[in-house]
């Protein structure tokens, strides 16, 4: 089996890893900044999926990166070849920080980063089986690629590291609902690249003139340039362009589209970019 999670397809926009576990491990291999990558082993959860994490901690000051890493950040690659038992695999990404130097935006975790993953396997009556490659990146005045080995077997009575765990699921940014986003739509004009990207936001209370949207689109048939955002009163206007990569015809889905905004304190999630 080739599964390969790739976290790379995005671009930010500025506005101003068990039951008892028969074999749970993780390696990294030496790199300046990074003290450790560990396995939280979770939990199995009553729907059948198996909740988990990655621990990554880091020299003091030192940051690795979040899915969507900013102009020069290095985005996690997670290479599942020969694990087992696996149907799906889903990210929940504590919110992130904003970092700003010499005039270029990361978005990432300083010190530690505790990433929540979840595994939704074939059978439920068999274990997960878990070998995976792992490639990140972490940067201080520097920024280096660090690589970590993660082999474990996940069974159905494993309970391990809930708490922490549960805390990374609950820093998650919230959804545009609770946020108080009231509509979002979008428009997607053809163009000679691909698509021109226009969306507009209304939220229960204005945003303020320093909030950066990061779009993404799971499709690395696509490359998301930087955009001009507009902030009027409590609409945010985002624009950008798709540019289609390949030449053969492409079809871009709108539920795929996610904006990510952050605004001081406050991070909202928006999945699917409805026309209007």
């Amino acid at each position: 089996m080739k599964f390969i999670s790739s976290l790379s397809c995005t671009v930010v926009l500025a506005l101003g890893l068990f039951g008892a576990v028969h074999s749970a491990s993780a390696q990294s291999g030496p790199s300046l900044g990074l003290q450790s990558f560990e396995l939280l082993r979770g939990w199995r959860m009553d729907n059948g999926r198996h909740m988990a994490a990655v621990r990554i901690r880091l020299d003091k000051g030192w940051k690795t990166y979040w899915r969507s890493p900013g102009g020069v950040g290095i985005p996690a690659r997670f290479d599942w070849s020969g694990s087992k038992n696996i149907d799906s695999i889903r990210f929940h990404w504590p919110t992130p920080h904003i970092y700003t130097n010499a005039g270029v935006t990361t978005i990432g975790y300083k010190d530690e980063l505790v990433l929540p993953i979840e595994f939704t396997p074939k059978s439920g009556a068999q274990d997960i089986v878990i070998n995976a490659d792992v490639e990140f990146g972490v940067c201080s005045n520097v920024c280096l690629p660090a690589t970590s080995r993660i082999d474990a077997v996940l069974s159905k009575t494993t309970e391990a590291d809930v708490a922490v765990i549960r805390a990374a699921l609950a820093d998650r940014p919230q959804s545009g609902a609770s946020a108080g986003v009231r509509t979002v739509t979008c428009s997607l004009k053809p163009s000679q690249d691909g698509f021109e990207f226009r969306a507009k936001l209304r939220t229960a209370t204005a945003l303020s003139d320093h909030t950066l949207a990061v779009v993404e689109y799971p499709n690395a048939d696509f490359w998301i340039d930087g955009a001009q955002t507009q902030l009027s009163g409590r609409d945010l206007i985002v624009s950008s362009t798709l540019f289609a990569v390949s030449d053969a015809p492409v079809i871009l889905d709108r539920s795929q589209l996610r904006l990510t905004l952050f605004d001081k304190a406050l991070a909202i999630d928006i999945q699917g970019c409805p026309a209007g």
